[in-house]
Order: structure tokens, then C-alpha cells, then sequence
């Protein structure tokens, strides 16, 4: 069994609540915060040393995430 974790925010209070939401998570692959374009620097600065990757809408991968 796998599983990934998304999460997506529009704000940056939504990008700090999901951050936590995807720290509780029990998914055992990767964890993702999905992001627009417009906060995509915040973001970078949010997740750092948590491990969890970062997409913006359009699909692109702006940090990898950390597979447990």
C-alpha cells in the first residue's frame, strides 16, 4: 500500500494550515503543496525543513519532495 498527500493553497494562511495538515499526514510517499503562481516564494520559505514538495498550478515542480 502507497498513498501520496496534495494539498492546495490559495492563500498564506492556507498555505500555513496545509503545511500542517501535510505534516500530520500518514501518507507514506511523497507530500505536495500545491500553489499559485503568485506565492510560489512564500511557499519556498514555508516548507523549508519539512519535506514536503512544492508544485504551482501549472504543473511545474518547484521542490522535490522528501520521501520518507
Amino acid at each position: 500500500m502507497g498513498g501520496n498527500a496534495y494539498e492546495f493553497a490559495e492563500t498564506k494562511e492556507d498555505i500555513r494550515e496545509s503545511i500542517g495538515q501535510l505534516n500530520r499526514s500518514r501518507a507514506p510517499n511523497s507530500k505536495k503543496l500545491i500553489v499559485p503562481n503568485n506565492l510560489e516564494n512564500f511557499a519556498k520559505e514555508a516548507v523549508k525543513r519539512t519535506g514536503i514538495g512544492i508544485e504551482n498550478i501549472s504543473g511545474k515542480i518547484l521542490k522535490k519532495s522528501r520521501k520518507k
